[in-house]
């Protein structure tokens, strides 16, 4: 194929490179991503029955993942609730197939309660969109070398938020 792109791709696909010049230049691309981003992904370290704030802004762990989950809304009572709050068992690895509603105490499925809904602002379509509505539910992080999980607290909101606010990248 003599198409440009075809040329494009076959001419990259087999020239040499270096190894060392590779990671070199792809460790440099990981600091810089690290420098600008690394903020996004810290949380405050707290331990198991002590308030947040006892502990300085040194005390900050690196976030590892967020379970984030949908927000349904009760068919009987039409109060939000959050699915992962009430149809996952203690420890967090099990849902159960009914629960009951946070406000009316109605047993419910999951198939039972329509999504909620929020209206946001795309600023690449630059319009609103409905999207369906997804609050975090858990944070897990490492800190001190070891990993906790953590309901997300309100500097975690505030972060969420200003994040959310940002103009994405072009």
């Amino acid at each position: 194929d003599l198409s440009p792109m075809a040329s494009f791709i076959s001419h990259n696909s087999n020239l040499p490179i270096s190894r060392l010049e590779y990671r070199k230049e792809m460790e440099e691309v990981l600091e810089r991503a690290a420098a600008d981003c690394s903020w996004m992904y810290e949380t405050k370290h707290t331990e198991k029955g002590q308030s947040s704030l006892l502990h300085s802004d040194e005390q900050r762990g690196t976030i590892n993942y967020v379970v984030w989950s949908e927000v349904l809304i009760c068919p009987h009572c039409g109060s939000e609730n959050v699915f992962w709050d009430l149809a996952t068992e203690e420890e967090g690895n099990k849902v159960q197939t009914a629960y009951h509603c946070s406000c009316c105490r109605s047993e419910l499925t999951k198939r039972d309660c329509p999504r909620a809904m929020e209206t946001v602002y795309d600023n690449l379509l630059d319009k609103t969109i409905q999207l369906v509505k997804f609050v975090p539910a858990l944070i897990n992080y490492e800190y001190g070398g070891k990993r906790f999980e953590k309901i997300p607290d309100a500097d975690d909101l505030s972060l969420i938020e200003r994040i959310n606010a940002m103009a994405p990248p072009i």
